[in-house]
């Protein structure tokens, strides 16, 4: 499966209680909207100079200047250049992979290589050019300990040795400082793809694929795996230039001294078994780094994600053994990964002199003279062959290192993604349900009334069983613009995994699933960015003053604000303040009036709040901003279900009936009954809590009486 391309104007909602909006197409496409900075001047880099200027790096002038007179900030950076902007990189990328998806073996190299190939064979050539000319001063050494030696020698000869050697230096630096420009700059678009990709793909997971892979696994993909091909770039070309160098310098020494040289490569020739026995060693120990690497953050993400549970039931000891038992290990493995690693760099940092050593005896020993000139030449030669024979530890670690990231981001591009929604044959705003079979590939989250939400989050499984067989049967379901349905039914009976089904959140076996139109999803769980209340609102589109206010007013938060020190600048989530299970649930409803999407599909936001104020959210949000819209609203509170255009009560495992309010209620059906005994439930409630008032009365009547006869 490949990942999302990041280039259209859809949003697919996947994750457990994020808010979020997509057309009903049959594609996970995203916008992507990159905010410009204010910096020097509205031009980029490339802008500011011409060929001459990109070689000698000339656009750093201005910013270097400016960071004389004071200390920089992100304002003043350039533009980024369009090739460079995440949105291009991402979507290069994610074309590339969508052509690799439908070979026999998709390769992630491939796709990258393709997507950002051109400037890093560029930087190949150059590094081409480099090593050719550093062998240019080691050929006239011998000429020029010749010339020096000559006294009548023309000074000509002189300056041509000199002109040599100085344009040789100029031309090796100019190209190997615009090989590692280019070798970085391709390291950071490697990066930016596979960050975005890593992100795009965490959206459209299946269930199963989401329950084969932590979080911590997730995040360590998108920081460590995506930072490890970046610096790989630079080292990824050494693989052909260390055998480059080593190959010519081995071919000229051997123009120097002959058949000893032969006696060096027997050298490399033995190292290179022991090299490669190394590299695999090394990888197996990375693997198995990194395993217990994802399983320490995947603890400690949920240490922190329930640090107030963990808090209020004094857990800190218990928890903080088990962080620490996967950090000893982590540790453990890391001592033996960095041992190791140490150990190669002794053993190849020696080879160079060995080399040199027994290549300099093999000579002598055959009755050679060892001249000046060819000392000197060969030396030249065993210094530039001891620079690839001394990289090639570093460069197997980068590689070794970069092979499991391949393998660990193929594998997670390949995982199975959620069932995608098409439009089917709707040509209007719309939901249609035909026939369908919804099962999940993981056991839904649990429908528990929002009451015991806290008691829920706090006893939730970790993970959860594979389901058997379908959650729901036969499912006929249709709704059209400006119509609001109401979905009840008892907890469990599979409410959420209606709203599932139709997102594609859940897979439908049999039957088909069509939507049309845009759409805006509340989940139980409301998502929380670590963000101002604002920001968590217009949730990345731009800022729209009277679309604001009018989902402020409609979610009932104005007063919320106004308690808030900072109002709707406050930091909330993680990093900021904790809102109330009522607050996140009006904060979502909020984010979704101001999508000003087509489809509304609210699951159970009125068990969050208080009557009244669930009262206010029907009718100002519900039945009045959002009238034009279809709307289908899971619901447990059965006193708004009248006003509501159809209604659908699911019991096990279907659509045990389906119409208006008062159809259903003209018979003896399950709907009658249960706003039966929601009235009586709330009769009673309301008799008990006019009995504690009456209690409560009593005891301070009875404790006036007692503070009268104290006085007395």
């Amino acid at each position: 499966m490949a990942p999302s391309k990041p280039h259209s104007d859809e949003r697919k909602p996947l994750l457990q209680g994020v808010t979020v909006v997509h057309d009903g197409a049959a594609s996970d496409k995203h916008t992507w909207m990159p905010v410009d900075t204010p910096g020097l001047g509205d031009r980029y880099p490339s802008q500011l100079s011409g060929c001459l200027g990109n070689i000698f790096f000339t656009w750093v002038t201005p910013l270097m200047k400016l960071g004389n007179e004071r200390p920089l900030e992100s304002d003043d950076l350039f533009q980024l250049d369009p090739y460079n902007r995440a949105d291009n990189v991402s979507r290069k990328f994610a074309d590339a992979w969508e052509q690799q998806t439908h070979s026999k073996k998709p390769s992630l190299v491939w796709a990258l290589g393709k997507a950002f190939g051109f400037k890093f064979v560029v930087a190949g050539f150059l590094k081409l050019i480099h090593d050719s000319l550093q062998f240019v001063g080691p050929m006239i050494i011998k000429d020029i300990i010749a010339y020096l030696s000559d006294p009548t020698a023309p000074l000509s000869e002189g300056l041509t040795y000199a002109s040599v050697i100085f344009v040789s230096g100029v031309v090796q630096s100019f190209a190997l400082r615009q090989y590692f420009f280019y070798c970085y700059e391709t390291g950071m678009q490697f990066r930016s793809a596979i960050v975005t990709a890593v992100f795009e793909k965490s959206m459209v997971l299946s269930a199963a694929a989401r329950q084969q892979r932590t979080s911590g696994e997730i995040t360590n993909l998108m920081s460590i795996d995506a930072q490890r091909l970046q610096d790989m770039t630079p080292y990824l070309h050494a693989v052909w230039y260390a055998a480059f160098q080593i190959i010519v310098s081995c071919f000229l020494l051997w123009q120097q001294i002959g058949v000893a040289t032969f006696a060096g490569v027997a050298v490399i020739l033995l190292v290179i078994p022991l090299m490669t026995v190394i590299s695999k060693a090394m990888r197996k120990l990375q693997q198995r780094l990194m395993q217990v690497k994802d399983e320490r953050i995947k603890i400690c993400v949920e240490v922190l994600s329930g640090i107030k549970v963990v808090k209020l039931k004094a857990w800190e000891n218990s928890f903080g053994q088990r962080v620490m038992k996967f950090r000893d290990e982590e540790l453990a493995r890391l001592r033996t990964y960095v041992f190791a690693r140490s150990g190669s760099n002794t053993i190849f940092s020696f080879v160079p002199s060995l080399v040199t050593v027994v290549s300099f005896s093999a000579y002598v020993v055959l009755g050679n003279t060892l001249d000046v000139g060819t000392a000197l030449t060969s030396l030249a030669l065993f210094n530039i062959l001891r620079f690839p024979l001394f990289m090639l530890p570093q460069v197997l670690n980068n590689v070794v290192e970069a092979s499991v990231s391949f393998d660990r981001l193929r594998s997670y591009f390949l995982a199975e993604e959620r069932v995608k929604v098409g439009q089917g044959d709707l040509t209007e705003v719309g939901i249609s349900v035909q026939s369908a079979d919804f099962k999940w590939d993981a056991a839904p989250p649990a429908e528990n009334d929002k009451k015991n939400d806290d008691k829920k989050e706090e006893e939730e499984a970790l993970v959860t069983p594979v389901a058997e067989g379908p959650t729901l049967r036969n499912i006929n379901f249709s709704a059209k613009k400006g119509e609001l349905h109401a979905i009840v039914g008892h907890v469990g009976s599979g409410k959420s995994t209606l709203l599932a089904g139709v997102l594609g959140d859940a897979r439908c076996s049999s039957g088909s699933v069509a939507i049309r139109g845009r759409v805006a999803y509340v989940s139980q769980q409301p998502f929380i960015q670590n963000a101002t209340v604002r920001d968590n609102i217009t949730f990345g589109l731009p800022f729209n003053a009277d679309k604001y206010e009018e989902a402020l007013r409609v979610s009932s938060l104005k007063k919320d604000l106004r308690i808030l020190t900072a109002g709707d600048r406050t930091e909330i989530g993680e990093k900021g303040i904790n809102l109330s299970g009522g607050q996140r649930t009006r904060v979502a409803i909020a984010r979704a009036v101001y999508q000003d999407a087509d489809i509304y599909l609210l699951d159970d936001i009125l068990s969050a709040v208080d009557s009244h104020v669930g009262a206010d959210i029907f009718n100002e949000c519900i039945k009045k901003t959002l009238k034009d819209k279809l709307v289908v609203l899971v619901t447990h509170s059965l006193s708004f279900v009248n006003q509501c255009d159809q209604i659908s009560v699911v019991a096990d495992g279907r659509i045990a009936e389906h119409g208006s309010y008062k159809k259903l209620m003209a018979k003896k059906s399950l709907l009658a009954q249960m706003v039966s005994n929601y009235v009586e439930s709330e009769k009673e409630e309301e008799e008990e809590n006019m009995t504690s008032g009456e209690s409560i009365e009593d005891d301070l009547a009875d404790s006036s009486d007692d503070e009268e006869m104290a006085i007395t």
